[in-house]
């Protein structure tokens, strides 16, 4: 994702990263992020309110006006495809890879 988002700002491309918590797993990313001089932040809800999640996506996309919504795993291509449909953009699931983790992801 940062690959990605460094290729596109050699475009003119800005790139803002959303990630949900993940009880605090995402500090580490979203510091990597930061370093990298790219805007990060943190979704405050997550599971099992996916809800008020998708509350919170559809407020950063209504904030930021972005162009696109790229999203990265399942939860967030479910969630971001509800929040950009709401604000009238695009979304694109990103993947790489089948993965055996478990059958919601699979599906």
């Amino acid at each position: 994702m940062l690959g990605l988002a460094h290729s596109l700002a050699a475009a003119q491309v800005e790139s803002v990263f959303l990630s949900f918590a993940e009880k605090g797993r995402c500090r580490s990313f979203l510091g990597r992020v930061r370093h990298a001089g790219f805007e990060a932040a943190a979704i405050e809800h997550d599971t099992p309110w996916l809800w008020a999640a998708t509350r919170d996506v559809t407020a950063h996309l209504a904030n930021l006006q972005p162009d696109v919504l790229f999203c990265h795993g399942y939860k967030a291509d479910l969630l971001g495809r509800i929040a950009a449909h709401r604000c009238h953009i695009p979304a694109v699931a990103v993947s790489r890879g089948w993965t055996q983790e478990s059958w919601k992801v699979r599906i």
